[in-house]
């Protein structure tokens, strides 16, 4: 049966796929799906440009997890409709600074995971100047100005002032509960210097 038992759902609220074998002709079930506000697709590695745009008329979209997927940076142009969006993630994917490009007109976004992505510093800085208030998350080579590595050796004093550091160029606390009451913290991982 297959995905066909969903046509018919149009009033689907969520919808994960992720780690799934789904096509983009697959996804095109979904297509008058204009209730959706969260759309997980991680580790769906068939999905493509073509299969995000049948995504076109659920413009109240709020979350959107493309990790894993082989969409491109022409793909996320099919984002424009939402307006709304809050949380984009585009973890281990081909994206780059142009594709970034498409969401400096979303006023909302609150977060973007950009981790293992071909974005550079200049695509997340001009991220940061179109969305000051959004955190944005990548790897440290890409982070704008980022704060410098620390050694192994170091004293509790300064630990506390580089974590602080972080916190604050990640616009995080440096302490937080999860939802599922899982105490979380800054940490920026560290690397020995010669000698130590």
């Amino acid at each position: 049966m297959g995905l066909a038992c969903f046509k018919k759902c149009k009033d689907l609220a969520a919808l994960n796929l992720g780690r799934t074998k789904v096509s983009d002709d697959g996804l095109a079930t979904f297509k008058n799906c204009t209730n959706l506000r969260e759309l997980h697709l991680t580790g769906a590695m068939n999905v493509t440009d073509a299969g995000l745009a049948h995504f076109a008329l659920s413009k109240d979209m709020l979350i959107v997890d493309l990790s894993d997927t082989n969409v491109t940076d022409k793909g996320l142009a099919a984002l424009k409709p939402y307006t709304r969006l809050e949380n984009l993630i585009l973890a281990r994917t081909a994206i780059g600074d142009a594709g970034l490009a498409h969401v400096h007109g979303h006023r909302n976004l609150k977060m973007a995971l950009l981790v293992q992505t071909k974005v550079t510093a200049k695509g997340i800085g001009a991220l940061h100047e179109a969305l000051p208030n959004c955190k944005i998350i990548a790897d440290h080579k890409a982070a704008p100005n980022p704060p410098p590595y620390v050694p192994v050796r170091w004293d509790e004093k300064e630990a506390k002032r580089i974590q602080q550091e972080w916190a604050t160029k990640l616009k995080a606390p440096v302490e937080e509960k999860s939802k599922l009451g899982i105490m979380m913290m800054v940490s920026q991982a560290a690397r020995s210097l010669p000698g130590q």
